[in-house]
């Protein structure tokens, strides 16, 4: 117990900190939507599915080389991931609702990188059919994630971003594609 309170006190003491020095950003909301690609590594069998994203975010402080900042993501599966066995067909179907701290470093005025961390809700949804019936089943669940991702600024309100994320022990892998705007 006396290392956890040493340790939340020393953190506590470096954060605090560091946003004295910090330089906090004003505005600079931005939002998006683009498509991505899941793959649900509990079952290899299963093929890959499409999903869209709609994320959106602000930078909060300019903190060394780079920013920190807060996302929001939402994930929704179009098509969904498959798996066909014995003439039984199981489509996966997926929602995600992440919340993501940032670290975004800017390697020129237009290219950058970016790492979150975060927790995501998600829901699996299965829907078997075969050919003498059918059922679905549903399972819910909140876990961390972690991801890496770039981007590319076409101008001051628009850009390109693409990112990976593991979910929660890698269980599901998105690559995720698609344009953010500023407002």
């Amino acid at each position: 117990m006396k290392n956890l309170i040493l340790i939340t006190t020393l953190s506590s003491t470096i954060f605090t900190g560091s946003l004295v020095a910090a330089d906090f950003i004003k505005g600079n909301y931005y939002g998006g939507v683009g498509l991505g690609i899941e793959n649900f590594s509990t079952y290899s069998s299963y093929d890959p599915g499409l999903t869209l994203v709609f994320n959106g975010g602000k930078p909060i402080i300019k903190l060394g080389p780079g920013t920190i900042g807060a996302e929001g993501e939402f994930t929704y599966t179009a098509l969904p991931l498959n798996h066909n066995r014995y003439n039984n067909d199981w489509d996966l179907s997926i929602m995600t609702l992440g919340a993501y701290a940032t670290y975004t470093f800017e390697h020129t005025d237009k290219l950058y990188t970016k790492a979150k961390a975060g927790i995501v809700h998600r829901n699996y949804s299965w829907d078997y059919n075969s050919k003498y019936f059918g059922s679905s089943y549903d399972y819910t669940a909140t876990g961390v994630a972690a991801g890496i991702g770039a981007g590319y600024k076409f101008n001051d309100k628009m850009r390109v971003f693409s990112d990976l994320i593991l979910l929660d022990g890698s269980d599901l892998t998105q690559i995720n594609a698609g344009v953010q705007m500023n407002f």
